[in-house]
């Protein structure tokens, strides 16, 4: 079986050969009380396709950590980053602007953001700012995983 990634101590997956994230997931120095509200589980699926799972709330105090958790991913080179968010019961406007802006800067370099969306306080947000029509949403994660990596270019 060949490896497919490695795990440092935070709970970050990272590809193999790729240098850490500069700011995985929650960290020690980070607010004991954002850590507790929002988990994230990171997992790579190959070389380029990253999973990270969230279970919480997503909202000012926790939207940096999201945001620090797909930065990390982006600059190891993830061509697709699926954001499961089926363990989500509150998602913020502070959420919305992490996932917009993720989606933007992904989509720069010619690689996707794609949302995993299972419950009502994750879709009716998205829907009521019409985020609907603009980001990648899948009812499931194998059918985020199912479309392949877009093509590096």
């Amino acid at each position: 079986m060949e490896p497919t990634s490695r795990q440092d101590g935070s709970g970050t997956q990272e590809p193999p050969g790729a240098a850490p994230p500069a700011s995985p997931g929650t960290s020690p120095d980070q607010d004991a009380t954002a850590g507790s509200l929002l988990r994230l589980r990171s997992q790579w699926r190959g070389a380029d396709v990253v999973v990270v799972a969230a279970d919480g709330e997503i909202d000012m105090l926790t939207a940096p950590t999201l945001r620090d958790e797909l930065a990390g991913h982006q600059s190891a080179g993830a061509r697709v980053v699926v954001v499961d968010l089926g363990g989500v019961g509150f998602l913020a406007s502070s959420g919305l602007a992490v996932l917009v802006t993720a989606h933007s800067e992904l989509a720069a370099r010619g690689a996707q953001l794609r949302l995993v969306v299972r419950n009502r306080a994750v879709s009716r947000p998205l829907a009521l700012t019409g985020l609907t029509t603009a980001l990648a949403l899948y009812p499931d994660l194998p059918a985020a995983l199912a479309d392949p990596p877009p093509s590096a270019n």
